[in-house]
Order: C-alpha cells, then structure tokens, then sequence
C-alpha cells in the first residue's frame, strides 16, 4: 500500500518553505519533499509518464532520470567517425595543404587557400544540415511548446552562426592574390569568439534571473533563461542523440528538482565560456602581431584549440562524473532525512 508524503503549505511569509520551493523555477517534477513510500518502507520518487521507459527501484534512489545512454554498435561508430571527420576537415587537411604546398611544391598562396575553403568545414555543413532537417520534419525532436517546423534549437542558431563566421574570414582572405594569410588564421578563433559571447550573453541572464528576450530552445521568451550548457546538452541528446522530446522533459525536471544539477550546469558554462574568449583573445593577438611569421601564425591559430579543446573535455568529463556522483549522494541524504522527520511515516525501532 501507497501512502503518499504530506507536508506543510509553505507560510505567506514565506518561513517554513523548502529551499527547492523558493527557487524560481517550476517544478513539473515532484523534488525529494513529494515522494511516494513502497511497502518496504524505503522511499521511491514517482516517474512521470515521459520517463516510464526508464526503469528505477526504491533501492536505486535518484534524482530525475534522463532516458538518454551513450551511443553503442553503429550510432557509436557514427558518432566517433564524425568527430574523427571534423577534426581532419578542420584541422588536419588545412594544415597538412598549408605546409605541404608551401614547401613541398611551387603552388600559390591563394590556390592553397581556394583549396582550403573548398574542403573546409564539409562534414559539420552536413551535420547542421542534418539536424535542421530532423527539426522541420519530425515535431518530437523539437523544442517544448514548439510546433512551428520553421523554429530551429538554440544549437543549430549557434553553430550556423559560429560556422558562418569562419567561412566569411576564409573567403575575405583568399580574395586577394596575395592571400592575407593572417585573416585566414583567424577562422578558428572567429568560432571560438561567437561560441564565447553567444555563451556569455546566455550565461549573463542566467546569473541574473533574467527573462529571455526571445525563445531559446525549450525557454519560452519571458521565461527565466538557463545556462548555455544545459541549451547545448539539450539540443544534442534531443535531436543529434535521437532522444527527443522526452529528453527535453527529462532536462527540465532534472534541472528544477536539482540544485546540484543547476549547480554543475553554471560551472561548467563559466569553465568554458570564460577560458574560450580569453584564447581566442589572445590567438588575435598572436596573428595581428607582424613580428611573428605568417606561418607560425596560421599553425598556432589552427592547432592550439584544438589541442585546448581535448584538454577541456577531458577536465569536464571528471568534472561532471564528480558533480553527478555528489547528486545522487545528496538525494539520497535528503530523502533519509524526510524519512525521519516526517511524522506520518511509521519509523522502525
């Protein structure tokens, strides 16, 4: 048999509210405060209908489950070959035709760079253009409360911008014949420069409790705007990880049930939006000073993000594996914790 927790309404002074119940947020997902006993005495926190798939005991208590796994078998291998693919067409090819051509054959400065261009990027216009597809024809992978096949995720407003910026600098600087070697350099500064700031002005309204001026993935313009990261997890696992719609769902109800989880979402936006401009600060630098070699030039503007990126993701990784592991820590302490203090609840000699 069933019993279900009762606590208190919340005074209007607002003493005796939950600290989950003086955030700003909704909660569309019942916190650790709104449980359900099992028969066996140990607490179970309903599932709500778009996570049913996902199994969960009252011996694994949890905050809100995400029904989302890493890829496996062939989405895998899809997965690896077009990061392996972005890479080469981003990093490897331009580099290899720059020095190659350079020094090992006769070949002009703006025929190296015309082929560049032309290779450059391919792979990543596929995947844009791939996603924006599966956001106009099939509603399930778009945001919630969106219906308009026209409406893009916040994801692909910012990669068709980021890539875009890139692709404009590549082309002013093969336009001349004596190519400027130095703009072309800057093309994977430029992507950092419009990640960082589109991160940065999300991030700002975050910190501050602002609405969004326009709608932004699942948040719905006046709707209080979340950090960058939780836009990016969510566009990725809804469409490019095939979750779709109930991952979104899962995203919302992890996000207003957790503080730990908002918690991790806001350094993790600040660990990357920061450092990012910063680099790309400094990559201009290096490519506008004169006194370093047009070659150089393009090998530190091309390569050291890539290698900073790596040693990000790396960081991130432990830092999330941390963050995540503390989540459920926590859970479960509040949940032992109600379990005392709740006089309903028969307790055990």
């Amino acid at each position: 048999m069933r019993q279900t927790l009762r606590h208190k309404k919340p005074e209007a002074d607002g003493q005796g509210a939950s600290p989950l119940a003086q955030e700003p947020h909704a909660l569309p997902y019942p916190p650790p405060s709104l449980a359900t006993r099992d028969s066996d005495d140990t607490l179970a926190v309903a599932t709500p209908p778009a996570m049913l798939n996902e199994k969960r005991t009252s011996t694994t208590p949890g905050p809100p489950p995400i029904p989302f796994a890493w890829p496996r078998g062939k989405h895998a291998v899809r997965l690896y070959l077009f990061l392996l693919l972005a890479f080469v067409e981003v990093e490897v090819i331009p580099l290899a035709l720059f020095y190659g051509l350079r020094y090992g054959t006769d070949t002009a400065n703006w025929i190296t760079f015309a082929i560049i261009t032309a290779l450059w990027g391919f792979n990543i216009y596929w995947q844009l253009t791939r996603r924006s597809w599966y956001l106009f024809r099939r509603e399930e992978y778009r945001p919630i409360g969106v219906t308009s096949k026209w409406a893009l995720d916040f994801t692909a407003w910012t990669g068709t911008l980021s890539t875009c910026a890139a692709v404009v600098l590549l082309t002013i600087g093969t336009i001349p014949t004596d190519v400027w070697v130095r703009v072309c350099a800057m093309a994977v500064p430029a992507i950092m420069f419009v990640l960082g700031l589109i991160g940065w002005a999300v991030l700002h309204y975050a910190l501050f409790g602002w609405p969004a001026p326009f709608r932004l993935s699942s948040t719905a313009k006046g709707e209080i705007v979340k950090p960058c990261a939780y836009y990016f997890v969510e566009d990725v696992l809804a469409v490019d990880g095939k979750g779709g719609r109930a991952v979104r769902e899962a995203m919302a109800a992890r996000y207003n049930a957790s503080p730990r989880f908002r918690r991790m979402l806001f350094v993790q936006s600040i660990f990357f939006v920061f450092p990012m401009l910063i680099l790309a600060a400094g990559l201009t630098v290096v490519a506008v000073l004169h006194a370093i070699s047009r070659p150089i030039v393009f090998g530190v503007c091309s390569g050291v993000p890539w290698i900073w990126v790596v040693m990000w993701a790396l960081i991130s990784w432990a830092m999330v594996k941390r963050d995540l592991r503390r989540e459920r820590e926590e859970w479960s302490k509040n949940q032992a914790s109600l379990l005392g203090q709740c006089s309903c609840c028969p307790r055990s000699a």
